[in-house]
């Protein structure tokens, strides 16, 4: 892969940039200068508004940062089967510029709620944007947010969470422009994450097909997974369905799928099955396991369903990265390709982790990271497959090559160039099926040849030997080359002979679409040009010899064994009256 030192380059550096400048474009449109201040309450007793109103100040816990919050999954946090809810009290500043700010829960997509305000001297509770179903202003929105009427007197108003996961979130506040222009540059590199995504599904997909390739049929499956996964942890599920998209349930279905197919991809591509049947066992196993993980994920406590498509997560990345490792170990050529490309994900997804056990704090960047290490994985292991098909493609062209080759030399006669008996009798019988229509058979036998070694010396014999063939050869390209230019209804009428040495001095003809007549000024001809073969003898003379042929034409009834027999016995009365000469019948 003369260039992928350069592809990994180019993703490493543009992975870089990414993380670096990120961070100013995550929070771009949302403003510190607002100084909202935010409290949490955990609330195990499902309260109604007006006990949480009367919950003392004291039990509100600030926000752990400026605008972040998080809250572990525990036992302790989740009792049971019941879903705690978190209330977020803020509180807006006295004076503020803009009429209405939006606040946006990122990035876990499992949280969702409701906010309430003072509206009017009266409690209002709001559905989140892209559910207000009566509001023509409605937002379509991919994360939970919610819009506040910032220059309302009463200044504080309350969010209701809850979560099919865990709470660990930060809020963005925005300005109506603000909001506009992030959205806009938020759904811009979605589209491209997704776009991207799409175009190696269809890629992967025709060349599959095209090619017969299972592996790209399962690499297609494993990005389409991909792309799944990403526009669920996008939010995108939210815009399509408000009502469950933002449910945790979604994400851990599509992360048990992507675990499920990338060791089907990892399986196919390294054939490990025949490769490295100790690992693929394992991956088989695993496969079977994530299954069961992922029916009995749905039936359990939203808690430990979270532990286990953690588990699932955590433990994939591991064993892919192990089979990578062994396969080049065993020295798979395209094994460490696969790993650079492996360990874009693995880095990202590392990043992405941080988040979820509280290292990082929870921003989109690691999301944006997650997709774009995704998609560098995605796009380097296109060309992995791309040059593995160009490999395997050669390979198998050598190998076709060498077969046709050593087929060539078991069925050729190293002196003479010729079929030998094996390639001439497999020619004939295939000449044969087409029928035997005007076709005869003609065994050679040079005159004398163990006198002609004793007197001339075996080097000389074997030159006989190599010219003859020579000669027979030449007689047939040229009828081949003149056949070629004819038409096809005369081309299927003209001539065509098979040549071939059966053994020592002793030679044989197939000839199609020859009569006896024919076949006759054939042979003739064939003996005048064998007497004008000349060779050197022992002593540096020169010597010759001369050919006996005997013929046999094909009848309806006459099978090729009995027309070699017929021809074999013509050729001994030819002997029998002199040599030199030709007997056909």
């Amino acid at each position: 892969m003369p260039r992928t030192r350069f592809n990994a380059a180019s993703c490493s550096l543009f992975f870089l940039l990414f993380i670096l400048s990120n961070h100013a474009w995550s929070n771009s449109g949302a403003s510190s200068d607002y100084n909202i201040k935010y409290w949490s309450f955990i609330d195990y007793q499902n309260r109604n508004l007006d006990e949480l109103l009367s919950v003392p100040n004291e039990q509100w816990t600030p926000f752990n940062g400026k605008t972040r919050e998080s809250f572990i999954a525990s036992d302790d946090f989740w009792r049971g089967n019941e879903h705690p809810i978190v209330w977020v009290k803020i509180k807006l500043p006295r004076h503020i510029a803009f009429h209405d700010l939006w606040l946006e829960i990122v990035p876990n997509v499992g949280i969702d709620g409701l906010i309430v305000e003072k509206l009017d001297d009266k409690w209002t509770w709001e559905e989140p944007e892209g559910r207000r179903i009566d509001d023509s202003t409605n937002i379509p929105v991919n994360h939970l947010t919610f819009k506040i009427d910032a220059q309302n007197e009463y200044k504080y108003a309350y969010l209701k969470l809850n979560t099919s996961q865990v709470f660990h979130f930060s809020v963005n506040e925005y300005n109506y422009s603000g909001f506009s222009w992030y959205l806009v540059k938020s759904h811009l590199f979605n589209a491209f994450i997704l776009g991207a995504l799409a175009l190696a599904i269809c890629y992967n997909l025709v060349i599959g097909i095209s090619a017969g390739e299972r592996v790209y049929l399962i690499y297609s499956s494993y990005v389409l997974c991909i792309f799944l996964f990403s526009a669920v942890i996008m939010g995108y599920g939210r815009v399509l369905f408000p009502d469950w998209g933002g449910d945790g349930v979604n994400i851990r279905t599509f992360g048990f799928l992507l675990c499920f197919t990338v060791i089907s991809f990892v399986r196919e591509f390294f054939d490990s099955k025949n490769f490295i049947p100790t690992v693929d066992n394992v991956m088989q196993y695993t496969r079977i396991g994530i299954v069961v993980l992922a029916i009995v994920s749905l039936f359990i406590n939203d808690f430990y369903a979270f532990l286990i498509s953690d588990f699932a997560a955590l433990f994939v990345p591991i064993l892919v990265t192990f089979t990578i490792s062994k396969a080049m170990k065993m020295g798979h050529p395209l094994a460490k390709y696969l790993l650079l490309a492996w360990s874009f994900i693995i880095i990202s997804s590392i990043y992405w982790a941080l988040v979820w056990i509280g290292l990082i704090e929870p921003t989109l960047l690691p999301t944006r990271l997650v997709l774009l290490g995704s998609l560098v994985e995605v796009v380097l292991i296109s060309l992995v497959l791309g040059y593995r098909y160009s490999f395997l493609k050669a390979q198998t062209e050598q190998l076709t090559n060498a077969q046709n080759r050593f087929i060539e030399l078991s069925e050729t006669d190293e002196l003479t160039g010729i079929l030998n008996r094996r390639g001439f009798l497999k020619a004939a019988n295939s000449a044969m099926l087409e029928g035997k229509k005007n076709s005869a058979w003609l065994s050679l036998d040079i005159d004398h040849f163990k006198q002609f070694n004793d007197v001339n010396g075996h080097m000389a014999g074997d030159k006989l030997l190599a010219e003859f063939g020579g000669l027979l050869a030449k007689r047939t390209q040229r009828e081949d080359l003149a056949a070629k230019l004819m038409t096809e209804d005369a081309r299927k009428q003209y001539r065509k002979a098979f040549i071939g040495r059966i053994g020592g001095e002793e030679f044989a003809i197939l000839l199609i679409n020859s009569n006896l007549a024919q076949t006759k000024l054939y042979a003739e001809r064939l003996l005048r040009e064998f007497e004008d073969i000349t060779v050197k003898d022992k002593v540096g003379g020169v010597a010759s010899s001369t050919l006996s042929i005997g013929g046999a034409i094909f009848t309806d009834d006459i099978t090729l064994e009995n027309a070699w027999r017929r021809a074999d016995k013509n050729l001994s009365k030819a002997k029998s009256e002199g040599r030199n000469q030709c007997n056909i019948a």
